[in-house]
């Protein structure tokens, strides 16, 4: 408790006293009393109304802080679904087939070759099921990913889906273990002798890339060195008259006793 001064010479007295003790004059106590109500210690509920002041003056949920954490919040849950979306596995994934089953596929390489050869034009229908096949005997880890299959990022397949107009090319890739996915939607038609395979979408695991992104040659960068592996099949579907991608399987229609370049 504070000391009483006195108004009249100033000496400093004892709170409890009524007349200084110095000259004698009655002392103020107003100011004491004023003091000991300013000192007097707050209650709970005062303290607890005073943290809640502290820290939430508006006591709004659309303050500064809160607004702040709330986008943070936001942006942090943005990143985490694209990556989780981005490591999912697309639908339809073809089983691998074993290594007796693999004996047994057709060599579709040798049978352009033969087609074309050919004396008269006729179509040569071939399955995704044994396209797929066809991919997986004879691409190697070493051609689709342009070296040896080695490092943080290492190419494991390549698979097909066959749908009306549209080749869906599929590549699995594993980086640190973790396996990958990423799609190109190819249009494929016949232009100047050639075969030309233009991407009108694609994805990354379950992202969908836009078309107008993929026209940027993003597919061309990712799947260049699956084409490059491709190279010799590509040089002979450049020789065919038509392509048409049909549900389910691809139709090559030959030019009449065209020698295989």
């Amino acid at each position: 408790m504070a000391n009483t001064t006195c108004a009249q010479c100033g000496h400093e007295n004892e709170p409890e006293r009524v007349y200084c003790h110095n000259c004698g004059n009655k002392l103020d106590r107003s100011l004491l009393a004023a003091e000991e109500k300013k000192e007097t210690p707050e209650t709970p509920e005062q303290m607890r109304k005073r943290v809640i002041k502290a820290t939430n003056p508006t006591r709004s949920f659309f303050n500064q802080t809160n607004l702040r954490t709330f986008c943070k919040s936001i942006a942090f849950g943005a990143v985490a679904a694209v990556i989780v979306q981005a490591i999912r596995p697309p639908d339809n994934i073809p089983e691998p087939l074993g290594a007796k089953e693999l004996g047994d596929v057709p060599q579709i390489g040798d049978r352009l070759e033969d087609e074309i050869a050919a004396p008269q034009s006729h179509q040569l229908a071939i399955p995704e099921n044994i396209a797929n096949a066809y991919l997986q005997k004879t691409i190697k880890n070493k051609d689709a990913s342009g070296k040896e299959n080695e490092g943080y990022l290492k190419f494991e397949r390549a698979f097909l889906h066959f749908h009306p107009g549209v080749c869906n090319m599929n590549l699995r890739v594993a980086l640190f273990g973790w396996p990958l996915y990423a799609s190109s939607d190819y249009r494929l038609a016949m232009e100047n002798d050639e075969l030309n395979a233009t991407s009108v979408g694609g994805t990354i695991g379950r992202i969908p890339i836009h078309p107008m992104v993929m026209k940027l040659k993003v597919a061309d960068v990712i799947f260049a060195n699956l084409w490059d592996a491709l190279k010799r099949e590509k040089k002979l579907l450049d020789q065919m008259k038509a392509v048409e991608v049909k549900k389910g399987e691809i139709v090559l229609t030959t030019n009449p006793g065209k020698p295989a370049r």
